[in-house]
C-alpha cells in the first residue's frame, strides 16, 4: 500500500510540474516591453483617447499604441499598416516598395464612443482575425537587429498579450512561429 501511495504522489508532482520544454505563457503587456531580455526597454504601450472639440466632447476613440522607445522602428506597409504579417513573411532590413520602418507608434486596437456610451468590444487594427505579427528593428547605433511580436488582444478589456517574440542580426527573417 505504501508503495502505491509513494507512486501516486510522484505521479502527481510529475505531471503538475512545469517543464522548461513547455512554451512560455502569454505575457500581459503592463507597460513597457525588453525584447532581448538586456534590462532596456525597447518598445511601450500606451492608451490615449482622442476626443471631438465640440464643448462636450461628443464623440472620441481610445487607441493602445505600441511605440518605439529610443532608435527603434516599427515595420509599416502602406496598403495594410502595421498589423498585417503572417506566418511565413520575410521581414527585410531595408524598405521596399509597399513597406517601410517608422519610428511611429503603432495603433494597434482601439474603442470609440458616443457621449459617454462605449462601444462593447475593442478592434484589433488588422484586417487579419487571428495570429497578429508586428516587424519591428531594435537599433542601438549602427546595431541593427529584425525581429517580431505575436499579439494576442482581449477584445472585451482591451488588453494586449505577448504570445511569442524573435530578434535575429540576420538581414532577412521569416516568422515562422
Amino acid at each position: 500500500m505504501k508503495k502505491t501511495m509513494a507512486f501516486f504522489v510522484v505521479a502527481l508532482l510529475f505531471f503538475s510540474c512545469e517543464s522548461d520544454d513547455m512554451p512560455n505563457s502569454k505575457k500581459l503587456i503592463i507597460e513597457s516591453i525588453d525584447l532581448n531580455s538586456d534590462k532596456k526597454y525597447d518598445f511601450k504601450l500606451n492608451y490615449s483617447e482622442f476626443t471631438t472639440e465640440d464643448i462636450n466632447h461628443s464623440a472620441g476613440e481610445k487607441f493602445g499604441e505600441i511605440i518605439p522607445i529610443d532608435e527603434n522602428l516599427i515595420l509599416y506597409d502602406n496598403m495594410n499598416g502595421y498589423l498585417f504579417l503572417e506566418k511565413g513573411d520575410v521581414i527585410k532590413k531595408s524598405n521596399t516598395e509597399n513597406q517601410q520602418w517608422l519610428p511611429y507608434g503603432a495603433s494597434v486596437i482601439s474603442k470609440k464612443r458616443i457621449y459617454e456610451v462605449w462601444d462593447e468590444i475593442w478592434t484589433v487594427k488588422s484586417y487579419l482575425t487571428e495570429n497578429y505579427y508586428l516587424g519591428i528593428k531594435l537599433k542601438n547605433g549602427s546595431d541593427e537587429k529584425l525581429g517580431w511580436i505575436k499579439f494576442e488582444f482581449n477584445t472585451s478589456t482591451g488588453d494586449v498579450y505577448i504570445l511569442d517574440s524573435y530578434v535575429s542580426s540576420s538581414n532577412e527573417l521569416v516568422i515562422e512561429n
